[in-house]
């Protein structure tokens, strides 16, 4: 099994909308990657992630192979069913824990609740700013992480490009802003690809 922590993007445009979320870290057993990794890609109305913030709602699919829901997914190669539980503080939400397994039928009430539990302990780890109001949620769709991938090549470099222009314009940023900022960029760039 993967878990999978995905978190809002916070808004940059000026609708002050969420369009977008960011996996964040993930830790898995094999066949997936076995130490906790940071992740980038971006995803949108168009994953189970997606649906899970958007609604506010766990969300659950037990055979990706033979759904007939109309849930949306992005199916990996050794996926076979899906949860998303959002993360919740009050009313307000920060993004979902995603858990994948190469078992169909896999998420049967009594690990629903435990991965429920681990999902209200991880809220701990969020910062109060950084739960959103539901109306604020206004995902779109996002390209598939095969088309994402050869921008995030190039991720490492935006970020030493967004912090060479600040010290060009004598402004002091911290690598995780500048991170922040090239993600931004990454997100808008992504946002203006057809599907």
């Amino acid at each position: 099994m993967e878990l999978l922590v995905v978190r809002c993007m916070p808004p940059s445009g000026q609708d002050q909308k969420i369009h977008s979320l960011r996996e964040y870290v993930a830790l898995g057993t094999s066949p997936w990657q076995t130490d906790l990794e940071e992740r980038n890609l971006f995803l949108g109305a168009e994953s189970l992630a997606g649906y899970a913030v958007s609604s506010c709602h766990t969300a659950v699919i037990q055979n990706l192979h033979q759904d007939h829901s109309f849930l949306p997914a992005q199916k990996e190669e050794n996926e076979r069913s899906a949860a998303a539980f959002p993360l919740m503080l009050a009313s307000h939400i920060a993004g979902c824990l995603l858990v994948s397994s190469t078992q169909p039928q896999y998420f049967h009430r009594p690990r629903l609740a435990v991965l429920k539990q681990y999902t209200n302990l991880l809220v701990l780890a969020f910062q109060t700013e950084e739960f959103y109001e539901p109306a604020s949620i206004e995902l779109h769709m996002m390209p598939s992480q095969r088309m994402q991938q050869p921008y995030f090549a190039t991720f490492r470099q935006r970020v030493a490009d967004v912090l060479a222009q600040a010290k060009a314009r004598q402004q002091s940023l911290t690598s995780q802003q500048a991170e922040h900022l090239a993600r931004q960029q990454l997100e808008q760039e992504l946002l203006q690809i057809p599907l």
